[in-house]
C-alpha cells in the first residue's frame, strides 16, 4: 500500500466526517470516484456507518482498501485492522461527534501508514512463504505473522515468542540439510515433520485467498501448529543423534577390523585374554590378594598418576624369577584398564611369554599396543591410519617404535588435545621382556629407552618388567627419564608378611605353625607359595 492510496483513504474519511447522517440516496452515489490509474476507488466509510459504529460490538474496525499498488490491474480488497473509539454523546450542532472523528481520523491515519508499510513488506516477503521448500515456507509464514505483529504493536507474547524460537530452530534444519534427502529408513518424526510443514502451507494459502493475515484468530492454529513441529523437531534431533552414534561406532568398528588386519596384533598377549585349557595351565594371571604388595603397588599408582612432566617415563620394575612380578603387572594393567575416570588410563599391554608363538617375538610388542591405543584414542588412529606405514609391522623393532607408536603420537598432539572423548594421558604394561627368545627382550626394552630419550615423549608412560640385565641395566643408568626397582630392595620381613597374607587367604583353614612353615620354605618366592596352594 503506497502514501497515496493511503491519503485517498484518510480523505475518504475526513469527507465522511463532514456530512451528516441523514444524508439522501444521492449522497451514496458520490461514494466511489476514480483513482489516478482509472480505476474505482469505494469510499470505505459511507454515512450510514456512523450508526454501525455507535453499536459495534468489537472495538476495530475493519474497512476494506482498495489500492491499485501502482498496477495496472485492479487489485483485491486488503482487510486492515485499525483502531476506533466509539463516539462521545453530541450536542445538537453534532461538535462532539466531529471532534471524536477527527481525532479518530488522525489515528487511522498512523495506524495506516504503519499497517501499509507492513503490507509492502508482506508482498515483499510472498516470494519466500510461496517456495517450494517446505521449511522455508515455514520462515516465510512466521516471518509474516511476526513482522505483521510488530506493524501494529510491540507487545509480543508467549505465542510470538514461541513462533519466533521455533522459526529460528526450522531455519536451523534447513541450513544443516541442505542437498540431504530423507531415506526409507528415515524416522517417523519425518513425515510428522512434513505433515505440519503442509498444514502451514494450507493455511498460507486461506491468507492468501483472504488476503490478509488474521492473526488474532489464526495465532492459535500457528502456535498449535509451531509447538507439533516443535516436538518433532527435538524427536527428530534425538533419532539424529541416535543415528550419528550408530554412524560413528560403524566407522569406529570398521577402522577396528583394518588395524586388525593390518597390524595382526596378538590376542593372547592382551591381559583380558580368556584363559583356558593349556593356556590356562602354563599362564597364571592373577591380580595380587588384597593386602598384599601393598607399598609397591602405591608407589607404582602414584607414579603413573603423577602429572609433573618431570615424572620419569618408564619404570622397569625387575626382579629373580618367581618373585611376583607378573602377578604385580596384571594387577596394575586391571587397574589402569578399568579407571576410566582416572588422570591415565591403559592404552595398551603385552603379556610376553616364550610358551606361545605370538607372545615370543619382540615384534609383536609394538604392533600390539598401538593396535590396543588406537581402539582408546581416535586421534591415535585416524593418523596411524592415514600414515599406511602397515608394512613396518615386518621390520625392526626401532622402527616400529619409530612409526607406529612415537610418530603418530606426536602427530595427533592438536587433535587429542581437543578430544574430550578419552583420556590424554595413557599407561603401557609390557611384562617379562626376559621371556621374549633370543636375547629379544633385551633388544627391545634399548630401544625403547633409546626413543624415550631421544623423543622426550609426553602424556604416555611404560611399566616394564622383567629379570635384572646387568648390562641393560648399565645402559639404563645413563638416562635420566627413567624409574628403576629392584625386588631385591623390598625387606625379608615384608615379603615373608605378604606371602603369610597369601597363604592364609588361600588356605584359611591351614594351622598358623604349617602356614609358618610354608613361609621360611617360599624363601621369598610367590611362585612356591601359589605352587603349593
Amino acid at each position: 500500500m503506497n502514501n497515496r492510496a493511503t491519503d485517498r483513504f484518510v480523505l475518504a474519511l475526513e469527507g465522511t466526517s463532514r456530512t451528516t447522517p441523514k444524508t439522501s440516496g444521492a449522497q451514496d452515489n458520490q461514494n466511489e470516484s476514480l483513482d489516478k490509474s482509472g480505476h474505482a476507488s469505494t469510499n470505505i466509510l459511507s454515512p450510514s456507518h456512523e450508526d454501525l459504529l455507535a453499536t459495534a460490538p468489537s472495538p476495530f474496525l475493519a474497512p476494506v482498501i482498495h489500492d491499485p499498488i501502482e498496477s495496472s490491474t485492479q487489485a483485491s480488497p486488503i482487510i486492515i485492522v485499525a483502531p476506533a473509539e466509539s463516539p462521545e454523546t453530541t450536542n445538537d450542532a453534532g461538535e462532539g461527534t466531529n471532534a471524536n472523528w477527527t481525532s479518530s481520523i488522525s489515528k487511522t491515519k498512523d495506524s495506516l501508514k504503519v499497517t501499509g508499510r507492513f503490507i509492502e513488506t508482506l508482498l515483499k516477503r510472498l516470494p519466500d512463504v510461496t517456495s517450494g521448500n517446505p521449511a522455508k515456507i515455514v520462515l516465510g509464514l512466521a516471518k509474516m505473522i511476526v513482522e505483521f505483529k510488530q506493524g501494529v504493536g510491540d507487545n509480543m507474547d508467549a505465542v510470538e515468542r514461541r513462533i519466533v524460537s521455533v522459526a529460528a530452530q526450522v531455519e536451523t534444519v534447513v541450513n544443516a540439510q541442505e542437498g540431504w534427502r530423507p531415506g526409507s529408513e528415515d524416522s517417523k518424526s519425518i513425515e510428522r515433520f512434513q505433515t505440519e510443514l503442509l498444514k502451514l502451507e494450507e493455511l498460507r494459502k486461506e491468507c492468501m485467498i483472504r488476503k490478509y493475515a488474521d492473526f488474532e484468530n489464526d495465532r492459535s492454529r500457528i502456535a498449535e501448529i509451531f509447538e507439533t513441529i516443535n516436538e518433532a523437531r527435538v524427536q527428530f534431533q534425538i533419532e539424529i543423534n541416535l543415528q550419528v552414534s550408530q554412524d560413528v561406532h560403524s566407522i569406529q568398528e570398521s577402522l577396528r577390523r583394518s588395524l586388525l588386519k593390518d597390524l595382526e596384533p596378538s590376542h593372547l598377549a592382551d591381559h583380558k585374554y580368556y584363559l583356558e585349557g593349556e593356556k590356562k595351565e602354563v599362564l597364571r594371571r592373577v591380580v595380587c590378594t588384597p593386602g598384599t604388595r601393598e607399598r609397591l603397588l602405591k608407589e607404582i599408582v602414584s607414579w603413573a598418576r603423577d602429572p609433573d612432566s618431570r615424572s620419569p617415563t618408564i619404570y622397569w620394575l625387575f626382579g629373580a624369577a618367581g618373585t611376583g612380578k607378573s602377578t604385580i603387572a596384571y594387577t596394575i594393567a586391571r587397574r589402569f584398564d578399568f579407571a576410566a575416570n582416572d588422570v591415565i588410563v591403559l592404552g595398551g599391554n603385552f603379556f610376553c611369554s616364550r610358551q606361545f608363538e605370538e607372545t615370543r617375538f619382540a615384534s609383536r610388542i609394538i604392533r600390539t599396543i598401538a593396535y590396543h591405543l588406537a581402539l582408546r584414542c581416535k586421534a591415535f588412529a585416524k593418523v596411524l591410519s592415514d600414515s599406511g606405514r602397515f608394512d613396518t609391522i615386518h621390520q625392526s623393532v626401532r622402527t616400529q617404535i619409530e612409526a607406529l607408536l612415537i610418530a603418530p603420537w606426536k602427530a595427533s598432539e592438536s587433535a587429542r588435545r581437543v578430544d574430550l572423548s578419552s583420556s590424554s594421558k595413557f599407561l603401557f604394561v609390557i611384562d617379562a621382556v626376559d621371556e621374549i627368545i633370543d636375547n629379544g627382550g633385551s633388544y627391545f626394552l634399548r630401544s625403547l629407552l633409546d626413543a624415550i630419550d631421544m623423543h622426550h615423549l609426553q602424556d604416555i608412560k611404560f611399566f616394564v618388567t622383567g629379570r635384572p640385565d646387568p648390562v641393560l641395566r648399565a645402559h639404563a643408568d645413563s638416562f635420566t627419564d627413567k624409574k628403576l626397582y629392584s625386588l631385591e630392595l623390598v625387606s625379608r620381613d615384608e615379603v615373608q608378611a605378604d606371602i603369610r597374607m597369601y597363604l592364609g587367604t588361600a588356605l584359611p583353614h591351614l594351622h598358623h605353625n604349617d602356614t609358618e612353615k610354608l613361609v621360611t620354605a617360599a624363601a621369598g618366592l610367590f611362585i612356591y607359595a601359589a605352587t603349593v596352594t
